[in-house]
């Protein structure tokens, strides 16, 4: 995915850590209080180069200079002598070479989450005074359930063409990682994770689900009410996403004493499974499945209900087109399950920021 560096480029001896800490913090010290502690060397600041921050940003999301120069729209020249300064200012090559793979270096892996909210904050207060969705360029990326990205996002991102014409977009399937990319800055906004977020991000609830069974139109308990007790003699298959919602699904087997036989991340190969067979596999309701040789059968005597989310990393909170574009996608969620009347679904209404 990434263009790698040529490896001179990205081969230089790294400093023993003490040393290159102490480089660093020289270097950066205009940035650290002054005596009184509130104040900044405005002296020491006016020396440092602040237009290599959105270059010091690219290189770190990407850990290419080929795509961080395609990302601003500058010449890969352009953005390898951004890097010499950058390397020459922080004292640290930044990008490295390891097992054929370029990767950042510990130190480039330590500030990532600040320059990220620096840059995104020193961008908000000059794109909010100006903020129009018909002229305003944006790039974001999205991360998203196996519904949302399948069944949601394809319409609202043809509303969005018209309706922001110089947005721009990278989409993916959750997966486990879906936290630590929000918080290293490599995805911007996350749609369906179930569960309250840990610190450092924000999030929206959309919609509650309740929890079903999803089994073969073929499995002896598909056309009949059944206990809790017949539902663990059945084998089980855990689909597990990024979305939080296995771990709660988890809580729900060490509960009632089932532990299950498989677990597949793919929701597509999950389906597979049990349509061909005679396992259980405990999901929120989708009602396509039915077209698939598959059913839905409600939890006896329990009710399990999941949340699903929009979560994005609390730097993004204040910045205007951001908080447009969750405003119209979490209209847009809205309208497709009121619209698709999808079974097991509770739409919630606009909601306080967690």
């Amino acid at each position: 995915m990434f263009a790698i560096c040529p490896v001179a480029e990205v081969c230089e001896p790294v400093m023993r850590p003490t040393q290159k800490e102490s480089n660093f913090y020289k270097k950066t010290k205009a940035f650290m209080p002054g005596q009184n502690g509130n104040q900044l060397d405005g002296l020491s600041l006016s020396r440092l180069n602040l237009n290599l921050l959105p270059s010091l940003k690219a290189l770190l999301d990407t850990r290419s200079v080929t795509d961080a120069a395609k990302l601003l729209c500058v010449t890969q020249p352009t953005m390898s002598r951004n890097l010499a300064q950058l390397r020459e200012n922080l004292c640290d090559p930044i990008l490295v070479r390891s097992c054929n793979r370029t990767e950042l270096s510990e130190l480039a892996k330590s500030i990532h989450p600040s320059v990220n909210h620096l840059v995104i904050e020193a961008a908000t207060i000059f794109e909010n005074a100006s903020f129009d969705p018909q002229t305003t360029c944006r790039h974001f990326r999205i991360a998203g359930s196996y519904a949302v990205v399948e069944k949601i996002l394809p319409g609202v991102l043809c509303e969005l063409r018209k309706l922001a014409p110089n947005f721009t977009f990278d989409v993916e399937l959750l997966n486990e990682h879906v936290i630590e990319k929000l918080h290293r800055g490599e995805i911007d906004l996350a749609l369906g994770y179930s569960g309250q977020p840990p610190s450092g991000l924000r999030s929206q609830e959309i919609m509650r689900c309740r929890l079903a069974c999803m089994m073969s139109a073929t499995h002896p308990l598909a056309d009949r009410i059944f206990t809790l007790e017949e539902l663990t003699e059945y084998p089980h298959l855990m689909q597990k996403g990024g979305c939080g919602m296995s771990s709660q699904v988890k809580s729900f087997y060490e509960r009632i004493g089932i532990e299950p036989q498989m677990s597949i991340s793919s929701f597509c190969a999950a389906k597979s499974v049990v349509a061909g067979s005679d396992y259980i596999c405990l999901h929120t309701p989708i009602k396509e499945v039915a077209s698939e040789g598959l059913v839905l059968r409600e939890l006896p005597d329990e009710v399990v209900e999941i949340d699903h989310r929009m979560v994005w990393p609390e730097y993004w909170n204040a910045n205007r087109s951001h908080r447009w574009l969750r405003d119209h996608l979490f209209q847009s969620l809205r309208r497709f399950v009121e619209r698709n009347d999808e079974p097991g679904y509770t739409v919630l209404h606009r909601q306080a920021v967690a």
